[in-house]
């Protein structure tokens, strides 16, 4: 009998007019999934993998793998529901609104597995406000908050708890500009200092307080007079830091033990310190050409991981060559 794994991607599943996503974020989307198709194909004799997929959406993936279709924001529970109770499903949903934990919730209210992090840690790596608590009280270096009773000296950053990518983030120069945006923003908040020093991220597999080490970023940002995004990412780019990023992936997933599969992890470099500033606990940008990048031993680890629940590496990821990724 052949295991069942639905894949489901929130911005290519949930919205049936698509009004609410930009051709990037859509795009960035349907490259995700359509990568993450092509490593776990390779090698699913026994796994049935399945897309949860709106019907306006156009991808192409391999023969093996199936489609489900979706038309309303609410299909998706009842397409899920149709499975056995032995089937898998990997989530990927952004932070926003907390829909990520949002939707976890209901996939383990129906009975079904997650092959993602346990709930707790999803809530956790969700809010910024509770990651930064968390990692103060465990000594990692990362980036503190900006006490907002103190004066403002340099530039801060202001960027909402629960967010996916560069939204809703403003540049704070003075008291009164802060104010201003208060007035108007309708979320709740984190402030930190705006530091200009290398960003990076690396993408790594969990399991059980293990990890693998999978990619060395550097990302691409781009900045204004008001904000800062992050435009792309350059894979692979950051090789030399390899020992420091492996520091830090040891004490993340020593100290989050419920942290499971791909994990993406944004740091900036301060004063020749690597520190922390956002833990991705699901799927991200970075496994786009992640073959084309690295050699095959690293989509291996990101079958195994999903197809046998195991974590092993007999030979060392090596770099083929750097890739740019633009959103």
């Amino acid at each position: 009998m052949k295991n069942n794994v639905i894949i489901l991607e929130y911005f290519i599943s949930l919205n049936p007019d698509l009004s609410d996503i930009n051709n990037a974020t859509k795009n960035e989307g349907i490259k995700l999934i359509q990568n993450l198709c092509n490593i776990l194909s390779k090698d699913c004799l026994d796994t049935e993998i399945y897309i949860l997929k709106n019907y306006k959406i156009k991808m192409s993936v391999g023969r093996k793998i199936k489609f489900l279709i979706t038309k309303t924001k609410k299909d998706w529970i009842e397409v899920i529901k149709k499975f056995d109770l032995d089937t898998k499903v990997i989530l990927i949903a952004p932070e926003t609104e907390n829909i990520y934990m949002k939707m976890g919730k209901i996939i383990r209210g129906l009975g079904y597995k997650m092959l993602n992090p346990n709930l707790t840690t999803i809530d956790l790596c969700s809010s910024k406000i509770k990651l930064i608590e968390k990692l103060e009280q465990l000594n990692i270096p990362h980036i503190k908050r900006h006490n907002e009773s103190n004066k403002i000296k340099k530039e801060l950053i202001l960027k909402p708890d629960n967010s996916t990518g560069s939204e809703n983030i403003f540049i704070i120069k003075k008291r009164k500009q802060l104010e201003k945006i208060k007035n108007k923003i309708k979320f709740k908040y984190i402030l930190q200092k705006l530091h200009s020093g290398k960003k990076g991220s690396f993408s790594m597999i969990c399991l059980n307080g293990r990890n693998i080490l999978l990619t060395c970023n550097k990302q691409l940002t781009q900045r204004n007079k008001k904000t800062i995004k992050q435009v792309g990412l350059d894979n692979g780019r950051y090789e030399k830091y390899r020992t420091n990023f492996k520091y830090l992936a040891n004490l993340i997933s020593h100290n989050f033990k419920g942290l499971f599969g791909y994990v993406g992890v944004d740091i900036i470099k301060i004063k020749g310190e690597w520190r922390i500033l956002e833990i991705n606990a699901r799927l991200t940008s970075s496994i786009i050409d992640i073959d084309k990048t690295y050699n095959n031993k690293v989509s291996d680890v990101i079958r195994n991981i999903y197809l046998s629940r195991s974590l092993e590496l007999k030979k060392k990821v090596i770099l083929k060559k750097s890739k740019k990724i633009i959103f």
